[in-house]
């Protein structure tokens, strides 16, 4: 039951995250090119800070 409330308010709330962010790319086109452009960046920047900590490659 927990489960399902969790979930619920998750999805809530994530729906009103992308509304918001939907509202503010929509007017301003630039926006959503660094929005599309952090979606990688930062999760491919955090890989390579991992792989440097754990093998030192940088």
């Amino acid at each position: 039951m927990q489960d399902v409330l969790a979930e619920e308010l998750v999805a809530s709330v994530g729906e009103a995250v992308g509304e918001t962010v939907e509202g503010v790319i929509g007017d301003r086109p630039w926006v959503y090119s660094l929005w599309r452009f952090s979606l990688y960046a930062v999760p491919l920047g955090f890989c390579l800070y991992l792989l440097n900590g754990v093998y030192g490659w940088i």
